[in-house]
Formats: C-alpha cells, structure tokens, sequence
C-alpha cells in the first residue's frame, strides 16, 4: 500500500504545491458531479480540439490519483487507530502549543504538557501542566469524575458510572471541561476522522527522534490535520498539528507525543483521587483550568460541527 501511496506523492512532487490546487485539492463529491454535468453539455455543443481532449483526460488521470492517495493515506490512518484501539492500556507524555486569537488582534500561543494513563475500558488518569505554572489532574475510576486543582487546594468531583470513552463526552459537552487530544482516548481515533475526510495525501518521509515516521496531510470540512505516524509494528503518533481554517487568523494547535508505554503500572490507586483535608470542593465550572478561549484546541478532529 504504502509503496502506491509514496509513487504517487513522487509524481505529484513534480507539480508542485500549486498544482493541488489546480486539479482540485480537497473537492466535494458534488463539484466533480457538476463538473461532470458540464463538461457533457460543453461536448455536445461543439466538439473539443485535441489539446483540450488531452487537458481533460490529464485531469481525470489527476483526480483519480488524488483520489487513490487519499485511500492509501486513509489505509495509514486506520492501521494507527486500530493499533492503539488493540491497546488494553497506554501512557503517553505530550508538549502541546495553541495559538489564541485576541481581542486586540494578537495571535498569541499557550501550552503545557499532558502526561496520559489509560486502562480500557474505564479508567482514566490525565496530568496537566500548563505554561503559567498552573494544574490539573483528572482521575476516572469507572465511577466517579474527579478534578484536582492543587494551585487552588480544590477540587471538582462528579459521580459517573461508564466507561472512559462516555466519561470524557460527559466532560467535554456538558461541563465543558477543555481535554486537548481527546480523540486519542476514544475507542479508535482513525474511525473519529474517516467519515469526514475530503482528502488526504502522504508529505513524506520524516524522522522524529530518531524514528522513522510517516508525514500524513489530511483535509476536513472545516480543519486540515497534519499526523507523523511511526513506521513498523509501532504505528504510533508522535506528532499532530492542527490548522482551523475557518477560524479568524487559521489559529493551529500543535502537539509532540513522546514516551509512548504500552504496558504500564495501571493499578487502582493511580485512577482514584483522594482529596487533602484542607481542600475545598468546588462547583463544576467555578474555576477555570484553561486559558480563555473559543475553542477546545486539539479536540474532536473533524467533529467541528
């Protein structure tokens, strides 16, 4: 598969970035419908030169190219999904940078880093670190939704009964708690982006730490993805970026996974939270663990509706 998808993107390098464009980058099933429709109109009324024949013949062959890359590099996407989905468990550190729109103009980066502990099908261990010192931890046990605010000797707890995957729904739509890479926690990230890609082709060969990666572009509705995923029996993601292209500015969030264990200590007391004394507990939504902002960067790829 791979060896289609690169011969492909070696032809295409010839083009160049403009010729994407050119030959329709991204296109609706229902432009190429309409296209089509005129194309058949414009035949019937005069019969085309020969050059023009040649040009619509080169553009079939081009969009049928695109086409088969974007399956191949769709075939890459699911063969990571359904590796991490094969996980019982995982851990995985992640240094992430947002980019936030202000109201002056400024286009401003925030960050921190994510240490994530994962036990399927109901257990759930996030540590964050943000920039400007603050955290958070939070804990899911199968049962209870906690979060420790230690910077304000507080917390936030919720009893839920369910697994991982609805927990995280719970808390990303109903109380609106950021989770930054939250699809790489559902039961398979490949099946989250799937539907909703338009086009997608493979960039190149990459090195990430000394591994050697796949660089995979993707077009969504409203986002593109940028993934470098690890070659071999690890397919891993060690890299994502993110551009919001409807967004005022195309803000982008971008995020290096690192460390990746796919067999660690996942015992009971990691998931359970047990508050200080002196900790206060606190109201969902009465402090923030976040930066401002309009958007929950890095989460939901193409569930942006």
């Amino acid at each position: 598969m791979m060896g289609r998808l690169r011969g492909a993107a070696a032809r295409y390098a010839v083009m160049g970035l403009a010729g994407w464009a050119a030959v329709g980058f991204g296109w609706s099933h229902e432009a190429r419908s309409a296209d089509a429709s005129a194309g058949s109109a414009a035949i019937e009324e005069a019969a085309p030169s020969p050059g023009v024949a040649a040009e619509t013949t080169a553009e079939t062959e081009q969009r049928a190219q695109i086409e088969e890359m974007t399956r191949d590099a769709i075939g890459s996407l699911q063969r990571a999904g359904d590796f991490l989905a094969a996980q019982n468990s995982f851990r995985v550190e992640a240094d992430l940078s947002f980019d936030v729109l202000q109201s002056n103009g400024y286009m401003l980066e925030f960050g921190g880093t994510r240490e994530i502990t994962l036990r399927r099908p109901d257990r759930l261990r996030l540590e964050a670190s943000r920039r400007d010192g603050k955290s958070s931890v939070l804990y899911f046990d199968g049962k209870t939704i906690s979060v420790d605010l230690p910077g304000h000797q507080a917390f936030v707890r919720e009893e839920y009964s369910g697994t991982l995957y609805a927990a995280i729904d719970r808390l990303v739509d109903e109380l609106g708690v950021p989770a930054p890479l939250e699809d790489l926690l559902s039961e398979n990230f490949a099946s989250t982006m799937i539907d909703r890609i338009e086009s997608g082709f493979y960039v190149g060969p990459a090195e990430i730490e000394g591994r050697p990666s796949e660089h995979l572009a993707f077009r969504l509705r409203d986002i593109d993805v940028q993934l470098w995923i690890e070659e071999g029996k690890r397919p891993l993601i060690s890299r994502i970026v993110i551009i919001y292209r409807r967004a005022e500015g195309r803000p982008q969030f971008r995020a290096r996974l690192r460390n990746w264990d796919l067999s660690p200590t996942t015992s009971e007391s990691l998931f359970r939270f047990q508050p200080e004394p002196e900790s206060e507990r606190l109201r969902v939504g009465s402090v923030g663990v976040a930066p401002r902002i309009d958007a929950q960067p890095g989460g939901r790829w193409g569930r942006t509706e």
